[in-house]
């Protein structure tokens, strides 16, 4: 089974739980009456249920637009102008936003993209010497890209640096 199939199926068994939590919630308060509070227990599990099938969701459809864009997009290739680091942290380390510019059809366009590191990215692409990414933009609108930083992501960890 792919990652992919599982993760459906996760989604949809947290929206089967969410919507029986939800709906037990209301049998056991009309059974036992409003003096109960067991109720509360099954619209809570049933809420969080509901909140996790809706983060994968969501989660899902970025995974399918990014599938569709290295599909079907148009290729530019950018070169890296900035690489600031961010103003937030996260369990994968110090938050950076990285601006590109790339030319198409004698047109410059920007992208930026957010993520977070446990080192500089700009450590990682000056020593492997990378000089321009792949950014897949939706043809139709060009506001819609995505920026293919595996490059950087693939080497973060290389322990023959240490060696």
């Amino acid at each position: 089974m792919k990652n992919k199939d599982v993760v459906k199926m996760i989604a949809i068994y947290l929206i089967l739980f969410g919507v029986l939590g939800v709906l037990g919630g209301r049998i056991i308060n009309q059974l036992l009456g409003t003096d109960s509070t067991f109720f509360i227990v099954e619209y809570s599990f049933g809420g969080v249920a509901l909140i996790g099938a809706v983060i994968l969701f969501f989660r899902l459809k970025k995974l399918r637009n990014e599938k569709m864009l290295k599909e079907n997009g148009i290729i530019v290739k950018a070169k890296m102008i900035s690489c600031e680091e961010g103003s937030w942290e996260s369990n994968h380390g110090e938050g950076y936003l990285m601006k590109f510019e790339g030319n198409y059809n004698g047109k410059n366009y920007n992208f930026t993209y957010k993520d977070s590191f446990w080192i500089s990215p700009q450590i990682i692409i000056s020593d492997k010497n990378i000089e321009t990414f792949d950014v897949y933009v939706n043809p139709k609108n060009f506001n819609k890209y995505l920026v293919d930083i595996s490059c950087v992501k693939n080497n973060i960890v290389d322990l023959t640096r240490f060696s």
